[in-house]
């Protein structure tokens, strides 16, 4: 199956950039690769492309559209570089007419008791998107929006929600799940949450620090989940 092209974003920031890369390559195989990062990366096949420093949700879509522009396959996988992939999961396909998002995600916390938990949501993490489709909505939306996404509306393609506060076309989108799960790691070194438009000073934190670490597990919980075994013992690649 080549019909499909992984576009990797990186800042380059997080410090497990060494084992991420050698779980990435082996999930990947033989599908080709499109690098977006701040530096320079060595011991990646495919091309590579450099971004600015700035670090916001928008440039992330900006990014997206870059790269699905620069593929020339049917499908392109979004790969991040917090997110551990497993073979299956990029052999997966929706329409060529529907955003598709895994839902076999687990998440685990850097900062919190060793543990997955499992939530139903979009991730654009965890996504496959016809490349077509995908170029056409992300230029409807800054044909919308020429300065820039708005952080607040800034949210995966597909997403009827963010569509529909968006003004643009509500696009299909459908769940699908790998045989095997992919784990996403929640970090401190990502884009800073700004939460609810109106933010409650009372109940909720002005800190942009401290929204990074205010997430919860989802109401699924395990200590142990296949291929990547007892979250004691994976979160150790990423102290």
């Amino acid at each position: 199956m080549k019909d499909l092209t992984c576009l990797f974003l990186t800042m380059n920031l997080v410090p497990w950039a060494e084992y991420h890369k050698k779980m990435m390559l082996e999930a990947i195989g033989d599908y080709p690769l499109i690098t977006i990062s701040r530096l320079p990366m060595e011991g990646l096949p495919g091309i590579q492309i450099r971004q600015g420093a700035e670090q916001s949700h928008d440039k992330i879509f900006q990014m997206m559209l870059v790269g699905a522009k620069m593929a020339t396959t049917d499908y392109v996988a979004m790969v991040e570089d917090d997110m551990l992939y497993s073979k299956d999961h990029f052999e997966l396909r929706p329409p060529l007419d529907t955003f598709g998002y895994n839902w076999n995600r687990w998440v685990m916390f850097t900062w919190d008791e060793p543990m997955y938990s499992f939530k139903r949501r979009y991730c654009n993490g965890c996504s496959i998107l016809p490349r077509l489709e995908l170029i056409d909505a992300l230029e409807e939306r800054y044909a919308k929006y020429p300065n820039g996404i708005p952080h607040l509306l800034a949210g995966e393609v597909g997403y009827p929600k963010v569509e529909k506060a968006l003004g643009v076309k509500v696009r299909k989108s459908m769940p699908m799940y790998s045989k095997t799960p992919v784990v996403q790691i929640q970090h401190t070194y990502g884009t800073p949450g700004y939460g609810r438009a109106k933010p409650d000073p009372t109940k909720d934190t002005m800190d942009l620090e401290e929204r990074k670490t205010r997430r919860r597990h989802g109401m699924i919980r395990a200590y142990e989940i296949p291929k990547w075994g007892r979250a004691e013992d994976l979160i150790k690649n990423f102290k």
